[in-house]
């Protein structure tokens, strides 16, 4: 249901301009909502001066520089000379701490600048993930300790993102959203507000807490159930059973089955990272989950699997002296350039601090970590023993495949297990799942 309110008066701020927060700002400004993004990075806001927009959002380019020279969208370093906000919706990262607890540091300070630039009666709406009763813990005392009161003067809506990164089919515009709101008069201008940039079903809840724990909830489902493959995938290998084969015919059932796939493990900022935070959740009301907690360490052994795996065929080969490996595809996932939680980093790290040479190949990365030497192109190798691909961008295959028929590397480590080519002689084809 549509709720028609008049927008074109509304002054919104995102903070955070990444994954979510700048494909937001399109569609809001797109829609006629003036939207201010607010970054704190000055090279990413110097580059969108100067016409340059991140890899990632390639195929926005052309319409944020249109709504940019429009006046509809702009990208601003900090909030200075911003004031009389409606609404401000947070985009930012929420990461762990160096000990794996929630880290909401980068909200907190979003909340603060929001505050400083917001007039009474504004609407802060919160995306970034959050454990479950956060915003009771931490936001709403943050808001009431600067002067306002909730929701008298500030109403408060969690509205966790989702998004999926190349999906073409579920996108940010037809994905069915829940949200929950402090009041009555927030939930009519949120419901407002998304109901005219979202073509699906916007499904309000009846508490903030509770759609903080649909967040977990959903990014953990995927969690246990990726680590479970990964750990049956094992399995079969030892059984001498294609665990493609057994999620192939296990998808022939038309109900009660889901199919998740073996990998090098679940990266990304959300997966591992909320099975995190709602562990956290749950002990801080007495409870455990062991379940996920099982699934969580499952998941960061699998990198080291993949590594001892690696040095095993190496011994199998008789390469023991001077080894040298690639790690092809960083990103947590194909065709994306983000690498927060990257397996394929993890990897490198591991093989690294085992004595291999490591170098790093992507061909969407753009900035790499400086402690790996970085390899342009997989199409001329030299004194390489092993390639471990860990996510197949587009066009990484047919180089693969040439690499296999020019026998140009001794082994090629496949994690996804989606290479349907015979090796040769020369080039062993190993796949881990």
């Amino acid at each position: 249901m549509k709720i028609l309110i008049n927008t074109s008066h509304l002054k919104i701020v995102i903070f955070g301009q990444g994954y979510i927060g700048l494909p937001m700002s399109v569609l809001l400004a797109k829609h006629g909502i003036k939207t201010i993004g607010i970054e704190k990075d000055k090279q990413i806001v110097d580059d969108f001066k100067n016409g340059k927009i991140k890899t990632s959002f390639g195929s926005l380019a052309n319409k944020i520089k249109k709504l940019y020279d429009d006046g509809m969208y702009d990208l601003v370093l900090g909030i200075e000379n911003i004031h009389d906000v409606d609404v401000g919706i947070i985009s930012v990262q929420t990461p762990l701490t160096s000990d794996g607890k929630p880290n909401l540091k980068f909200v907190l300070e979003a909340i603060k600048d929001f505050l400083s630039i917001a007039k009474k009666n504004s609407i802060l709406i919160i995306e970034s993930s959050l454990y479950v009763t956060a915003t009771d813990d931490q936001i709403i005392p943050l808001i009431e300790q600067n002067g306002f009161n909730v929701p008298q003067d500030i109403g408060v809506c969690y509205f966790p993102e989702r998004i999926d990164p190349i999906n073409t089919e579920w996108e940010i515009e037809n994905t069915p959203r829940v949200f929950s709101t402090t009041d009555k008069k927030t939930s009519e201008i949120v419901r407002g507000i998304y109901s005219q940039i979202i073509d699906a079903e916007l499904t309000e809840l009846s508490s903030i807490k509770t759609a903080e724990a649909v967040k977990s909830f959903e990014n953990t489902f995927r969690l246990v159930n990726i680590s479970f493959v990964n750990e049956f995938a094992a399995v079969c290998n030892n059984l001498g059973i294609n665990i493609h084969e057994v999620i192939k015919g296990a998808k022939t059932k038309p109900f009660g089955f889901l199919a998740f796939y073996p990998s090098a493990g679940a990266g990304g900022h959300c997966i591992p990272k909320d099975s995190t935070y709602l562990t956290f959740s749950a002990k801080k009301v007495g409870c455990a989950l062991p379940i996920v907690e099982e699934s969580i360490k499952t998941n960061l052994k699998i990198p080291l699997r993949v590594c001892d795996f690696i040095e095993s065929k190496l011994n199998e080969l008789n390469i023991n002296n001077n080894r040298s490996v690639i790690v092809s595809g960083i990103s947590y996932k194909e065709n994306t350039e983000d690498c927060r939680e990257s397996p394929g980093l993890k990897i490198a790290s591991i093989l690294k601090e085992r004595g291999i040479n490591v170098k790093i190949h992507d061909s969407i990365v753009e900035n790499f970590p400086d402690e790996f030497e970085k390899i342009d192109s997989l199409d001329s190798l030299s004194n390489v023993n092993c390639i471990c691909v860990v996510q197949f961008h587009d066009g990484v295959k047919s180089t693969i495949e040439n690499i296999v028929k020019n026998g140009n590397v001794d082994l090629i480590v496949d994690c996804k297990g989606s290479l349907k080519i015979k090796s040769n002689s020369k080039t062993k084809i190993i796949k881990i799942n």
